[in-house]
């Protein structure tokens, strides 16, 4: 039994910077089982709907039908992949001192099956727990009760339709055994088939961010680096969590995938900018995702309320009169273009960020390389102003 001394002021929280080839296997995954799974969020994806499709031309349709039946088929296969499949960044960190594709495979394989099975089904991670460690042990077990006990937290957080609480049902009843076996299999096809390809168009940028997040990590706090890292998220301390993995992710851009470990709070961010090779005649992706974000209005009804003060999920769903998800899709993408930060809380808390506003017309005047005008020396009307300006 673990205690701890809450009387006694807390370890500080170390941060690490992970270089990771296995970790952008497991989010190509993720990312094409959004595109399977029919999942909105792929039209966010920087690379679009178009990129992700020649990603997943490169598997073959034996591989891309058993990766269906292991998460629960095309309709759960965008939200169950991406969830579960984060949940096993553990076993990559584990994958020590290489962490890259093979010795994660390998690890993964050496692993037992209902530990793999427990890490799937989100054991380790836990805020976002749906029941008590020995439930969820009995469940992975076979026990039937154990199992409903499970499912039925997981209903009750995300909801009866959810293609999550699908996805758990589904490798639940499956088993350790058959999960274990079909997951190493389908990772190790791949591998073999997709991203032995992808991986050239990926593994440089991922290196040249992950060299600019050393350096940054050695300037600045380990709450700032998180800021900048992530474009926004800002990091709340949690009981028992003394460790933060900062890892770098190509294929998932723009999107953060936020997962814990134990005691380790891990944060899957998009590369920046600054490590993309861009051809100049193409716009900044900085100026794309600013215009996009102020393109909606929804979104700019969003920044107008955040102006007057910090604002949490509940009551931007309010003023949208609109589902939390929609919701939380716009403040996101609000985030992505660093208007906003955002603290990871039980209430999801939004601050505007205002320093980039002003910045809007500079960057766009930049790509269009106009010149800004030069500033007629103002005039002083003479008469009464009411307020005394000019």
């Amino acid at each position: 039994m673990r205690v701890l001394n809450l009387a006694q002021p807390s370890a500080p929280v170390t941060l690490e910077v992970v270089h990771s080839t296995a970790t952008e296997l497991l989010m190509s995954v993720l990312a094409v089982g959004d595109l399977l799974g029919l999942n909105k969020a792929v039209e966010t994806y920087d690379m679009g709907r178009e990129g992700l499709e020649r990603l997943q031309s490169r598997a073959s349709k034996e591989l891309l039908a058993d990766i269906e039946r292991l998460f629960g088929g095309p309709t759960t296969l965008g939200e169950t992949c991406g969830k579960l499949l984060s949940n096993l960044f553990g076993f990559v960190l584990d994958a020590a001192p290489q962490r890259d594709v093979p010795a994660f495979l390998d690890r993964l394989e050496a692993s037992d099956p209902s530990e793999v099975l427990l890490a799937l089904v989100g054991y380790h991670t836990r805020h976002h727990r749906v029941a008590p460690p020995d439930i969820a042990r009995r469940a992975v077990a076979g026990d039937a009760e154990a199992r409903e006990v499970f499912l039925t937290g997981a209903r009750d957080r995300w909801g009866e339709k959810d293609g999550l609480v699908k996805g758990l049902a589904h490798v639940l009843e499956l088993g350790p055994g058959a999960v274990h076996e079909g997951l190493v299999d389908s990772l190790r096809r791949w591998d073999a088939e997709v991203f032995a390809q992808y991986q050239d168009e990926a593994l440089p940028v991922l290196e040249r961010d992950f060299k600019a997040k050393l350096k940054m990590a050695e300037e600045h706090s380990l709450e700032r680096t998180i800021e900048l890292a992530t474009n926004g998220i800002q990091f709340t301390p949690e009981i028992g969590v003394n460790r933060v993995v900062l890892t770098p992710t190509y294929i998932l851009r723009p999107w953060v995938l936020i997962t814990e470990y134990k005691d380790i709070g891990i944060y899957i961010y998009p590369v920046s900018d600054e490590s993309l090779e861009v051809d100049e005649s193409v716009p900044p992706p900085q100026l794309v995702k600013l215009y996009k974000a102020l393109g909606d209005a929804n979104r700019l009804r969003l920044l107008q309320r955040l102006a007057k003060g910090p604002m949490v999920l509940k009551e931007a769903t309010e003023l949208l009169g609109s589902a939390k998800s929609t919701a939380y899709h716009h403040l996101a993408i609000l985030r992505q273009a660093g208007l906003v930060w955002v603290r990871e809380d039980e209430d999801h808390t939004y601050t505007l960020r205002d320093d980039l506003i002003p910045q809007a017309s500079e960057l766009l005047q930049g790509y269009l390389r106009i010149k800004p005008l030069a500033q007629e020396p103002r005039i002083a009307r003479i008469g009464s102003v009411a307020d005394g300006r000019i």
